[in-house]
């Protein structure tokens, strides 16, 4: 496996929205994104198709459906295989986003997050999030995005 590589990408926080928005696809070949980390924080959200997602030093498999979530400065990596036409939408943002308000919320939950101090939940499965709000929220972040 080749090392990690430090991926800099200055997310355009002046732009109307205070994060960056896309769709990563596999278009029927091999899809590899080798394993890297940044500063910001990342959501993937599987529309089609299957990957491989290694992340802090653990595999996932992801599927339509399924969400994906990655802590700033968090080593991953993502393959497809050739055969499968995998599509996932990205949202990238910065983690001083989740600072906004000043609250026993964010001492309690956001800010042991941000810092790498506690486990959590990496892969949320379709079934898991079925009955959520969450798909239908990125969709509307995707689309008001562009």
């Amino acid at each position: 496996m080749k090392e990690a590589y430090f991926e800099d990408i200055q997310l355009n926080i002046s732009s109307p929205y205070p994060f960056s928005c896309a769709i990563s696809h596999s278009r029927g070949k091999d899809f590899i994104i080798h394993p890297h980390w940044h500063y910001y924080i990342e959501l993937l959200f599987f529309l089609s198709g299957h990957a491989r997602i290694f992340l802090g030093g653990e595999a996932y498999g992801a599927n339509k459906g399924d969400m994906v979530l990655i802590n700033a400065c968090e080593v991953h990596s993502i393959t497809a295989e050739a055969d499968c036409d995998t599509r996932y939408i990205v949202i990238k943002f910065d983690p001083e986003i989740l600072y906004m308000q000043k609250a026993v919320f964010e001492l309690k939950y956001i800010l042991p997050f941000t810092l790498g101090k506690i486990s959590y939940q990496k892969v949320f499965t379709g079934q898991e999030l079925k009955d959520t709000v969450i798909p239908s929220l990125v969709q509307d972040i995707y689309e008001e995005y562009f």
